[in-house]
C-alpha cells in the first residue's frame, strides 16, 4: 500500500476522537485492530445510493502490511452486496494512492482542482444461496458451519477460471463478477498470496470433442482463449501483476491431470488453500473445484465471483460443492478471512 493515505485535513488524534464522540446518522467507522492495537482508522458514510470513504489512515509503524488495501475491499464488498457504488476522493499529490485503488476496480468519476473523486459501480452477481438443511447438515456433522475458519495468505492462491472475452460476450454476469474478482486479487496480492490466472488452451482437434459438440461447436471452444500472452488475454477490467501465474488449461478442470501446470506450480509455492472464482460455475469453477479438493487442497468457492448461466444452475452447483467439495463463500468473507491472517 502506498506510504501515506489521504486523510481529511485532521491529524490521526482528531480521528480517534471523533470515532470516540460518534459519527453522524447513517455511517459506520471502524478502527483496524491488530489484537487490541490501534493501527488505523477508517469512517465510510453512507446515503442510501453509494458508501463514500471519507478518512483512511494507517499508522506509519504499521504501513506496507496490506491493512489499507484489506479495509478498502471490506467496503468495497460491503457495498456490493446491498447494490451500492462505493466512492472516494484522492489527492493529486498521491498518485500511489490512485494506482492502489484503481487496481481494486476504481474507476476515474471527476477531476478536481486537488483531487480525483474515484467509483467503484455497484455489480448484479447471482441471487446466490446455499439451502439451510445444508448448512444444518454440516454443522451437525463438524460442529461448525465453515470447514475453513482461517488461512494463511502467504500459502493461499485465488484461482481465476476462463475470464476471456469470449466468455463475456456470452454471459453479462461476468462483467458483474469483475469487481469483486478484482478485489481478492489485489487483497491477496498485498497480503503474500499468489493469484493464478487461468484460461483455456488449444487441446487440438480431438475425436470427443467433434462427437459431443460437433464440429463447429468444437472448433469454436477450440479457439475460446484466445491467441497470444496470457496476460493480455483476460476478460475486461482484469489485469495480470508480476508474480501472478498464468495458466493455459486444455481440460474443463485446470487441475485435472495432464491439463495443466498449475497443480504442479502450486505445490512449488507452497499453497495449501485455493480460493476458486470464474466462469462458468456449473462447468470449468465446479470441475476446478472438484479437483482441487481431490488433490487435498483447502477449497473455497466463491459464490458472488463466480458466474453461470442463471441463478438456478448456479446454486445448484454452489450446493454441490458445499456439501461435498469444499467451502462457498461470499467475496466480503474471503476478504475477512485474508485480513485476519494479515494480522495474525
Amino acid at each position: 500500500m502506498p506510504d501515506q493515505v489521504e486523510v481529511t485535513g485532521r491529524l490521526e488524534s482528531e480521528l480517534y476522537a471523533a470515532q470516540v464522540a460518534g459519527l453522524e446518522s447513517g455511517s459506520f467507522s471502524a478502527l483496524i485492530d491488530d489484537h487490541g492495537q490501534r493501527v488505523g482508522f477508517i469512517r465510510v458514510t453512507d446515503d442510501g445510493t453509494a458508501l463514500t470513504l471519507r478518512d483512511l489512515a494507517i499508522e506509519p509503524d504499521q504501513q506496507g502490511r496490506g491493512l489499507g488495501s484489506a479495509a478498502v475491499a471490506l467496503v468495497a464488498a460491503r457495498a456490493a452486496r446491498v447494490g451500492q457504488d462505493v466512492v472516494l476522493r484522492v489527492l493529486h499529490i498521491n498518485p500511489r494512492a490512485q494506482s492502489l485503488y484503481e487496481g481494486l476496480g476504481f474507476e476515474v468519476d471527476e477531476e478536481r482542482s486537488r483531487s480525483t473523486q474515484m467509483r467503484l459501480p455497484a455489480s448484479e452477481v447471482h441471487r446466490w444461496a446455499i439451502p439451510e438443511r445444508e448448512y444444518a447438515r454440516q454443522e451437525a456433522r463438524r460442529g461448525r458451519r465453515y470447514a475453513y475458519e482461517s488461512l494463511d495468505p502467504a500459502r493461499t492462491a485465488l484461482l481465476v477460471i476462463d475470464l476471456v472475452p469470449f466468455f463475456y460476450e456470452a454471459n453479462a454476469t461476468c462483467f458483474a463478477i469483475t469487481p469483486n474478482v478484482g478485489l481478492l486479487a489485489a487483497a491477496l496480492r498485498e497480503a503474500g498470496g499468489v493469484v493464478a490466472w487461468v484460461i483455456p488452451g488449444d487441446p487440438g482437434p480431438t475425436r470427443w470433442a467433434r462427437e459431443f459438440r460437433g464440429e463447429e461447436v468444437a472448433e469454436m471452444f477450440r479457439g475460446s482463449g484466445g491467441t497470444g500472452p496470457v496476460a493480455g488475454r483476460l476478460g475486461p477490467g482484469l489485469e495480470a501483476r508480476d508474480g501472478d501465474l498464468l495458466v493455459e488449461k486444455t481440460a474443463t478442470s485446470a487441475l485435472f491431470p495432464g491439463s495443466s501446470t498449475l497443480h504442479e506450480q502450486l505445490q512449488a509455492l507452497g499453497v495449501e488453500t485455493v480460493v476458486v472464482t470464474g466462469t462458468l460455475t456449473e462447468v470449468c469453477v465446479a470441475g476446478t473445484a472438484r479437483d482441487a479438493a481431490t488433490l487435498g487442497y483447502r477449497t473455497i468457492l466463491v459464490a458472488d465471483a463466480t458466474a453461470g448461466r442463471d441463478d438456478e444452475s448456479h446454486n445448484a452447483t454452489l450446493t454441490t460443492i458445499y456439501r461435498t467439495f469444499g467451502d462457498v463463500r461470499s467475496t466480503e468473507d474471503v476478504l475477512e478471512l485474508v485480513a485476519a491472517g494479515v494480522l495474525s
